[in-house]
């Protein structure tokens, strides 16, 4: 959480929408702190990929996730993914 903290520091943004100058599509929700409110991360990739049903679609989506707290689970399995595993590998 803390790299995506960092990519969208000083990227402003409206209405928790904060929109990433970037051409790979991708879209995230980043829940805010104690200094920060919530926000949706959406690159401009992603938003010249989708129809404006579908921004909608992925709008809802994001705010499903920020207002069911999601992102701890996806934040431990995005650090279980990075640990290896207790037991040594087989060659």
């Amino acid at each position: 959480m803390q790299a995506a903290q960092t990519r969208v520091a000083g990227v402003p943004e409206a209405g928790g929408l904060c929109v990433l100058n970037d051409p790979r599509p991708d879209a995230f929700a980043l829940p805010g702190g104690l200094r920060r409110s919530d926000r949706i991360v959406v690159t401009s990739g992603m938003l010249r990929a989708l129809g404006p049903a579908e921004r909608e679609a992925l709008h809802a989506h994001e705010r499903a996730n920020l207002a069911a707290r999601r992102h701890p689970c996806l934040s431990a399995a995005q650090l279980a993914g990075w640990c290896p595993p207790p037991w040594p590998r087989s060659p």
